[in-house]
C-alpha cells in the first residue's frame, strides 16, 4: 500500500509546537522532520509570543520564514504561556481536533506521527505519548523534582 493511500486511512490531525528566542534559529530543522513524515497533518502550527519576538516575522530566521505554506503556519500570541503555548492555543482554536504536540528541538523519525496515530486508533480515549517519564514521589507522597524522574520509559503494545 502506498504512503498516500495509508494517509487516507488516518484521522485528520494537527501538529502544534512553540519556540522561543534561544532555539528559534534551529527550529526549522524540527519543522523539516515533521514535513517528511509518512503521515502528514492538516497543519503544523508554530506558536510564538509577540513579547519575545516584538519585530514579528522580521525577528525570525529566513530558514523559518521561507517554510510557511498551506500546511505550516506561524501563529502569534499576545499572552505568553511559555511551554504551555504549544498546546493551549491549538486546543482553543481546534477543541475537537486530534492535536499532536512536539518539541522544537527534536528531529523526529519519519514514522513518528503515523505511529502515534495508530496508537490513538487503538486507544482513542487515551493520551498517547512518544516519550514518557515516570514521575517520582518522596516519602510524603509529594512529587519530586523533574531531574529525579525515571527518564525515557518505553511502553510496548502487545
Amino acid at each position: 500500500m502506498s504512503a498516500l493511500s495509508e494517509r487516507r486511512q488516518l484521522e485528520p490531525f494537527i501538529v502544534s509546537l512553540a519556540s522561543y528566542p534561544p532555539r528559534i534559529n534551529e527550529a526549522y530543522r524540527c519543522i523539516e522532520s515533521l514535513l517528511a513524515q509518512t503521515a502528514l497533518p492538516e497543519r503544523i502550527l508554530l506558536w510564538l509570543s509577540k513579547e519575545e519576538f516584538p519585530g514579528g516575522m522580521d525577528d525570525l530566521p529566513s530558514t523559518l520564514r521561507n517554510m510557511t505554506n498551506s500546511m505550516f503556519h506561524i501563529e502569534w500570541v499576545d499572552v505568553n504561556l511559555k511551554p504551555h503555548n504549544k498546546y493551549y492555543w491549538a486546543m482553543q482554536l481546534f477543541p475537537d481536533a486530534i492535536i499532536v504536540t512536539v518539541d522544537d528541538d527534536v528531529l523526529y523519525a519519519p514514522t513518528m506521527l503515523e505511529e502515534l496515530l495508530r496508537c490513538h486508533q487503538l486507544f482513542p480515549e487515551a493520551v498517547i505519548g512518544n516519550r514518557t517519564h515516570v514521575m517520582v514521589v518522596n516519602e510524603e507522597g509529594k512529587l519530586r523534582p523533574y531531574d529525579t524522574w525515571i527518564k525515557e520509559q518505553e511502553i510496548m503494545l502487545e
